[in-house]
């Protein structure tokens, strides 16, 4: 005589699944470290700057307007010729400073393009100044 044995089906206890799920997600969120976005990285004069005389020849004027026009000494350009130019007015000189006069509307994008301009002519003496 066979003998039925009652087969229990097993389960996985599932109550508290999600709270160890949201544990996890807590654990996780306080231990991992968030990367910050990287400006631009220019280094800003402290309280004990002096202020320095610039010869008129060895000074550059670049301005925007509102609508992302660039100009150079009054000169309207665009933005690839920008380089080159800087490098002509600038080949003897061996500390030329470039001043930008920022128009307050100008997209950042004009801005950054034209520091990068600049500084792949190997001017790195810069000063910014925003028009009104």
């Amino acid at each position: 005589m066979k003998l039925k044995r009652s087969r229990t089906v097993e389960e996985i206890p599932v109550a508290s699944m999600a709270d160890i799920a949201f544990l996890l997600i807590i654990f996780f969120m306080v231990v991992a470290i968030f990367s910050l976005k990287e400006g631009l990285s220019i280094v800003l004069p402290g309280l004990q700057a002096k202020t320095k005389v610039v010869l008129k020849e060895d000074l550059l004027t670049i301005q925007t307007n509102a609508k992302g026009e660039i100009s150079i000494d009054g000169k309207k350009v665009m933005l690839n010729e920008v380089k080159n130019l800087v490098k002509k007015r600038f080949r003897e000189r061996k500390k030329p400073f470039v001043l930008f006069k920022i128009h307050p509307k100008c997209r950042y994008e004009v801005v950054v393009s034209l520091l990068d301009e600049v500084r792949k002519a190997n001017v790195y003496n810069l000063c910014l100044r925003v028009i009104e």
